[in-house]
Protein backbone atom coordinates (compact mmCIF):
# COMPACT_ATOMS: atom_id res chain seq x y z
CA UNK A 1 0.00 0.00 0.00
CA UNK A 2 1.58 3.06 -0.96
CA UNK A 3 0.40 6.36 0.73
CA UNK A 4 2.53 8.96 1.48
CA UNK A 5 1.83 11.39 4.33
CA UNK A 6 2.49 14.42 6.33
CA UNK A 7 2.64 15.17 10.02
CA UNK A 8 1.98 18.50 11.07
CA UNK A 9 3.04 20.67 14.75
CA UNK A 10 1.15 23.30 14.55
CA UNK A 11 2.68 26.35 16.62
CA UNK A 12 1.81 30.15 16.97
CA UNK A 13 5.20 31.31 15.49
CA UNK A 14 6.03 28.41 13.10
CA UNK A 15 4.82 24.96 11.89
CA UNK A 16 7.01 21.82 11.89
CA UNK A 17 6.55 18.98 9.23
CA UNK A 18 7.13 15.66 8.55
CA UNK A 19 6.65 13.25 5.70
CA UNK A 20 6.64 9.56 5.45
CA UNK A 21 8.37 7.22 2.88
CA UNK A 22 6.36 6.75 -0.25
CA UNK A 23 5.08 3.20 1.69
CA UNK A 24 3.69 5.25 4.64
CA UNK A 25 5.20 3.38 7.28
CA UNK A 26 7.99 5.67 8.51
CA UNK A 27 7.94 9.50 9.60
CA UNK A 28 10.87 11.53 8.65
CA UNK A 29 11.26 15.26 9.79
CA UNK A 30 10.88 17.63 6.97
CA UNK A 31 11.03 21.18 7.48
CA UNK A 32 10.05 24.18 9.76
CA UNK A 33 7.64 26.51 8.07
CA UNK A 34 6.48 30.38 9.27
CA UNK A 35 3.07 30.73 10.94
CA UNK A 36 1.87 33.47 8.60
CA UNK A 37 -0.53 34.86 5.94
CA UNK A 38 1.13 32.73 3.67
CA UNK A 39 0.99 28.90 5.60
CA UNK A 40 -2.34 27.26 3.90
CA UNK A 41 -0.67 28.31 0.64
CA UNK A 42 2.77 27.05 1.63
CA UNK A 43 1.49 23.43 3.03
CA UNK A 44 -0.99 23.27 -0.19
CA UNK A 45 2.04 23.55 -1.93
CA UNK A 46 3.78 20.74 -0.17
CA UNK A 47 0.59 18.71 -0.71
CA UNK A 48 0.76 19.09 -4.19
CA UNK A 49 4.22 18.72 -4.86
CA UNK A 50 4.44 15.52 -2.96
CA UNK A 51 1.33 13.99 -3.58
CA UNK A 52 0.55 13.59 -0.23
CA UNK A 53 -2.59 11.52 0.52
CA UNK A 54 -3.36 11.79 4.46
CA UNK A 55 -2.96 14.20 6.89
CA UNK A 56 -1.78 13.59 10.15
CA UNK A 57 -2.20 17.25 12.82
CA UNK A 58 -0.84 16.96 16.58
CA UNK A 59 -4.16 17.18 18.83
CA UNK A 60 -2.81 19.51 21.49
CA UNK A 61 -4.29 18.79 25.06
CA UNK A 62 -3.61 19.58 28.67
CA UNK A 63 -1.86 17.22 31.50
CA UNK A 64 -5.71 16.35 32.27
CA UNK A 65 -6.61 15.20 28.70
CA UNK A 66 -9.07 18.91 28.41
CA UNK A 67 -8.41 21.21 24.98
CA UNK A 68 -6.17 24.20 25.52
CA UNK A 69 -5.85 27.69 23.77
CA UNK A 70 -3.50 26.01 21.50
CA UNK A 71 -6.22 23.30 20.40
CA UNK A 72 -8.62 26.05 19.35
CA UNK A 73 -6.44 27.50 16.81
CA UNK A 74 -5.27 24.02 15.29
CA UNK A 75 -9.17 23.04 14.83
CA UNK A 76 -9.54 26.95 12.58
CA UNK A 77 -6.63 25.26 11.05
CA UNK A 78 -7.54 22.30 10.01
CA UNK A 79 -10.99 24.47 8.72
CA UNK A 80 -9.00 25.79 6.55
CA UNK A 81 -6.83 23.33 5.11
CA UNK A 82 -10.09 21.08 4.69
CA UNK A 83 -11.41 23.97 2.49
CA UNK A 84 -8.01 23.94 0.33
CA UNK A 85 -7.62 20.33 -0.36
CA UNK A 86 -9.68 17.22 -0.34
CA UNK A 87 -6.90 15.04 1.50
CA UNK A 88 -8.08 13.34 4.44
CA UNK A 89 -7.12 15.31 7.97
CA UNK A 90 -6.36 13.34 10.98
CA UNK A 91 -5.42 14.29 14.69
CA UNK A 92 -3.36 12.50 16.43
CA UNK A 93 -2.59 13.60 20.29
CA UNK A 94 0.93 15.03 20.64
CA UNK A 95 1.78 14.51 24.29
CA UNK A 96 5.25 14.97 24.92
CA UNK A 97 6.39 15.47 21.49
CA UNK A 98 7.73 18.56 21.54
CA UNK A 99 10.42 17.19 24.55
CA UNK A 100 10.98 13.84 22.75
CA UNK A 101 11.61 16.04 19.80
CA UNK A 102 14.85 17.83 21.70
CA UNK A 103 16.38 14.59 22.52
CA UNK A 104 19.65 14.16 21.36
CA UNK A 105 20.20 17.99 20.41
CA UNK A 106 23.66 19.13 22.10
CA UNK A 107 22.45 21.78 24.46
CA UNK A 108 26.45 23.17 25.03
CA UNK A 109 26.66 23.70 20.99
CA UNK A 110 23.49 26.27 21.75
CA UNK A 111 25.62 29.31 22.41
CA UNK A 112 25.01 31.42 19.06
CA UNK A 113 21.59 32.82 18.34
CA UNK A 114 21.46 30.99 14.80
CA UNK A 115 22.32 27.42 15.78
CA UNK A 116 20.10 27.87 19.02
CA UNK A 117 17.37 28.85 15.72
CA UNK A 118 17.93 25.82 13.94
CA UNK A 119 17.77 23.38 16.68
CA UNK A 120 14.51 24.96 17.97
CA UNK A 121 13.31 24.38 14.72
CA UNK A 122 14.88 20.53 14.29
CA UNK A 123 12.66 20.39 17.39
CA UNK A 124 9.29 21.17 15.71
CA UNK A 125 9.95 18.82 12.74
CA UNK A 126 11.60 16.17 15.04
CA UNK A 127 8.28 16.86 16.61
CA UNK A 128 6.27 16.31 13.34
CA UNK A 129 7.95 13.47 12.48
CA UNK A 130 6.89 11.60 16.12
CA UNK A 131 3.01 13.04 15.66
CA UNK A 132 3.51 11.53 11.97
CA UNK A 133 4.89 7.90 13.28
CA UNK A 134 1.53 8.36 15.83
CA UNK A 135 -0.63 8.52 12.99
CA UNK A 136 0.87 6.06 10.41
CA UNK A 137 1.18 3.39 13.39
CA UNK A 138 -2.51 3.30 14.29
CA UNK A 139 -3.22 3.49 11.10
CA UNK A 140 -1.09 0.47 9.89
CA UNK A 141 -2.57 -3.04 10.03
CA UNK A 142 0.30 -5.22 10.74
CA UNK A 143 -0.49 -9.44 10.53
Amino acid sequence: MNMKSLGIDYGTKKVGLAMSDPEGLMAFPFKIIKNDQTLIENISNIILENNIEKIFIGKSLGLFGEENKVQKNIDLFIEKLKKITSVPVETVIESFTSSHGRIGIDKSSLNDRKTKQISEGLVDAKAAALILQRGLDKNTNIK
